[in-house]
């Protein structure tokens, strides 16, 4: 694409994003609720997270698949549907909830589907192929089957694309700055407090924190504030709340960068199916894999109440 398709695109993502697929606060209304170990919490969406990022590394499929479904289970949980509502009370469901999404984003936009009985296998029997296909159902219906939206990592590369002349220019790695931007933005996905901001100022905070922090260039940044201020109509107020919490997300994290993790690993046959036998690596034995990749079990975790 030329330079004025890339900014017709950008435009069309910044206008999906802030109406078709915006999520809400839905966890405002849980504030309010007496403490109880059955109802979420934004901790609890941060363990479901950290698990598909587990099971997306070890299957090699793309992180921004972590992304795509998080996405789902956050706009899911602010339709307001009865199944939603009931996911919000139980960590049981929304655990359920939590997989059923993963297995969604990895149907639509993986070359390899996935088998239920390998998300059987990976609860340990706690859900059966049934309970899935049912919360897919509703889970699609609560989206009005709409799972096809901007990401952070779809505005990053579109972007850096658009000013790629600029880095050319500068001692930029355009491939090292898009794996550290990638990076950045998967920390983010775990993270609740910034689960309302729209992708592309997500997106825009990370290249400005991952410039400022590998090359400082006055002039540069000035072309990318331009570039975002112009391009994609972003207020530069936004950017720079989300940047902070960006930064101390980095500065904190455990979770260690995956190289070319925005790149499409190569598979068989889209209409191939991963089963549970086919899960599993060579070099891994089934007992590890049962240890590292049976959910993190949300729906026992006690709340730790202070007095």
């Amino acid at each position: 694409m030329n330079r004025e398709e890339i900014k017709e695109l950008l435009n069309l993502m910044r206008r999906q994003e802030g109406a078709t697929y915006c999520c809400s606060d839905y966890l405002q209304g849980q504030k309010n609720r007496p403490n109880s170990d059955r109802t979420i919490d934004a901790l609890c969406r941060l363990k479901m997270t950290q698990w598909s990022y587990q099971v997306i590394d070890y299957i090699k499929f793309r992180r921004e698949t972590v992304s795509i479904a998080m996405n789902y289970l956050d706009r899911f949980l602010s339709s307001g549907c009865a199944r939603a509502k009931k996911v919000m009370t139980c960590r049981k469901e929304y655990q359920l909830a939590s997989m059923t999404c993963l297995f969604i984003a990895i149907k639509v936009n993986e070359p390899v589907m996935i088998d239920m009985n390998l998300l059987t296998d990976l609860s340990k029997g706690v859900y059966t192929p049934s309970d899935f296909n049912r919360m897919e159902t509703d889970i699609l219906f609560g989206l009005n089957w709409l799972v096809n939206g901007p990401t952070a990592q779809s505005f990053a590369i579109h972007f850096l694309t658009l000013i790629q002349d600029h880095i050319s220019n500068t001692s930029y790695d355009y491939q090292r700055l898009l794996e550290l931007v990638s990076y950045e933005i998967e920390l983010a996905v775990g993270e609740y407090k910034i689960m309302t901001e729209k992708p592309s100022v997500v997106a825009a905070a990370s290249i400005w924190n991952n410039i400022e922090d590998t090359c400082p260039n006055e002039t540069f940044l000035r072309q990318f504030h331009e570039a975002a201020l112009l391009t994609m109509s972003i207020q530069l107020e936004d950017i720079i709340e989300v940047k902070e919490r960006l930064h101390k997300l980095k500065v904190g994290a455990s979770m260690q960068m995956r190289p070319n993790s925005l790149v499409l690993i190569q598979h068989s046959p889209r209409s191939t199916s991963l089963t549970p036998s086919e899960g599993k690596s060579q070099d891994t034995p089934c007992r590890q894999e049962q240890k590292h990749h049976s959910p993190i079990c949300v729906s026992r975790r006690k709340l730790q109440i202070k007095h």
